[in-house]
């Protein structure tokens, strides 16, 4: 899990109206969520009138659009600068860049799914294409991994840079930058298997479970997943049992209560396994990789539910959340015990990293591959500074 979105950092004024309108929605909808956000919310954060939001853009989606858009441009700018000679230097120019648009990765899992289909499809190209740019780069500096594993390492760099979004941990900008260009680069240069190569998904039908509540509960969090909470109504979930949307009410209270009770489990799993570890380890480090080992199968099994526990952070509420942030804490006073002198924040922002890769190979179809629990393993074990990993 992850924590709470980081507010919105300081920054001066910018001179063009539209990047003040750019840069008011991109903190709108991280923190509140797009179905939340009106154009006169983002009128008032920019200090306009709403007409004078809409001589820039035609509407909320439209300005969806060209939040993600501008991120991906100035990202691919970025690419050209880059001197793969000079990897730190490489490393602290891409910290850079995340510092500066903190939101993306917030903004990538959660609201790109509400674009249009027309732009999805447009926008979708060309993340790919920038993708592929960035797994190019990772093969001109590891020669050695096939496009697989260079694709595994692509993905790795783009989780590092999103996963500040999901924490309001702080340093001195100075400090923050060569930490993050640190794990950027512990992550790149990870060992993980040089010749993977592409492996068709499985994915077999299961069994369904006896209890219609329990089938309910499975059918709506991979409709959630898929389609996000706001979008699917009780009439799609109660479809999937073949009962009618107002039958709904007979097991759940609300759509919300789906995703509390999935929360609660959740959360009841992996705080339990977090008492058995601490009982059964003898030092913060050895607690620390147990936690990790477990924390990856359990989002590697569980992908739908994580997937929607981070999407629908927003509908949890605050005791939902406290839970999560409740449970990071635990792996933050780990990592800080076990490295003597770390402060928490820089034990927060490790953790955070780790998770993030973890979280997004559980939601990322192009990760469902044999040997992404030992590439985990090894990428995050390397992220919280775990010997051997």
């Amino acid at each position: 899990m992850t924590g709470a979105v980081h507010p919105a950092p300081s920054r001066r004024r910018p001179r063009d109206r539209r990047v003040q309108i750019l840069a008011a929605a991109s903190d709108l909808f991280a923190r509140r969520g797009y179905h939340a956000v009106g154009m006169s919310d983002i009128a008032e954060a920019v200090g306009v009138g709403a007409s004078a939001l809409y001589r820039h853009f035609a509407g909320k989606q439209e300005l969806l659009y060209a939040v993600l858009e501008d991120n991906l441009v100035t990202l691919r700018a970025t690419l050209p600068t880059l001197d793969l000679a000079d990897m730190d230097g490489t490393a602290l120019r891409i910290a850079d860049f995340a510092l500066d648009h903190r939101y993306l990765g917030v903004l990538l899992q959660r609201e790109a799914r509400q674009l249009a289909p027309e732009n999805m499809r447009v926008w979708r190209g060309g993340f790919d294409a920038l993708g592929l740019e960035i797994l190019g780069r990772i093969q001109q500096v590891r020669p050695e991994l096939s496009p697989v594993s260079a694709g595994m390492m692509a993905w790795a760099a783009l989780s590092v840079m999103g996963s500040i979004s999901f924490h309001d941990a702080e340093l001195p900008a100075p400090d923050y930058r060569r930490l993050l260009a640190d794990i950027l680069v512990e992550a790149i240069y990870a060992p993980v298997p040089r010749g993977l190569e592409w492996e068709k998904p499985e994915r077999s039908p299961g069994l369904a479970p006896l209890s219609r509540r329990e089938a309910l509960l499975a059918n709506a969090l991979r409709l959630f997943a898929r389609d996000g909470f706001t979008e699917v109504s009780n009439e799609d979930i109660g479809a999937t049992v073949g009962i009618a949307g107002p039958s709904l009410y007979h097991h759940f209270a609300s759509k919300r209560e789906i995703v509390l009770t999935a929360g609660v489990r959740a959360m009841g799993a992996l705080h339990l396994e977090l008492s058995f570890v601490l009982a059964s380890s003898s030092t913060p480090r050895e607690a620390l990789r147990k936690l990790l080992g477990h924390y990856v199968q359990y989002a590697l099994r569980h992908r739908d539910l994580v997937q929607v526990l981070l999407n629908e952070r927003l509908v949890l509420g605050d005791p939902g959340r406290a839970f999560i942030t409740g449970y990071i804490a635990e792996w933050t006073h780990l990592l800080a015990a076990a490295n003597p002198g770390m402060d928490d924040a820089t034990a927060r922002i490790r953790v955070g990293a780790a998770m993030t890769l973890a979280n997004d190979a559980a939601r990322t179809p192009f990760l469902r591959h044999s040997a992404i629990a030992d590439v985990l393993l090894t990428v995050c074990g390397r992220v919280l500074l775990l010997p051997g990993k």
